[in-house]
């Protein structure tokens, strides 16, 4: 009835379980959205002040370096937004909303960016 060939061993001793390190939100993330946002009211300030100071629809020449200089820095801040929200939702361990909300506000802009400079270059095309 008994064999002694077989023997007990005791169940191997088990590890604690390890608790999940709660995932922090990524600082690329962060700042591509933050950036996002900033191009997007860099431009409403440009529209804002071309538009007061010309007074109308039409953009006076002699403002037309402002205009020139807040689109270029607007559509240079979505371009780092962009980068750093694709940055962002690459990283592991961190949370990817602001990195998301990065991508889609910065690539939003700069759609509706390009879509400006076409239109101005099809009317400049067009008064040639």
């Amino acid at each position: 009835m008994y064999d002694s060939n077989l023997s007990y061993s005791p169940p191997p001793p088990t590890e604690p379980p390890v608790e999940p390190v709660p995932e922090k939100h990524s600082t690329l993330g962060i700042l591509s959205f933050v950036l996002a946002i900033l191009s997007m009211l860099i431009i409403c300030f440009d529209l804002v002040l071309v538009f007061s100071l010309s007074g109308g629809l039409t953009v006076n020449q002699s403002y037309g370096w402002i205009d020139t200089v807040l689109s270029c820095l607007g559509g240079i801040t979505a371009l780092v937004a962009l980068g750093l929200g694709i940055g962002a939702v690459t990283q592991k361990n961190t949370k990817k909303i602001f990195g998301i909300l990065g991508i889609v506000f910065s690539a939003l802009f700069l759609l509706g960016y390009c879509a400006i400079i076409g239109v101005n270059l099809v009317n400049v095309m067009a008064n040639m």
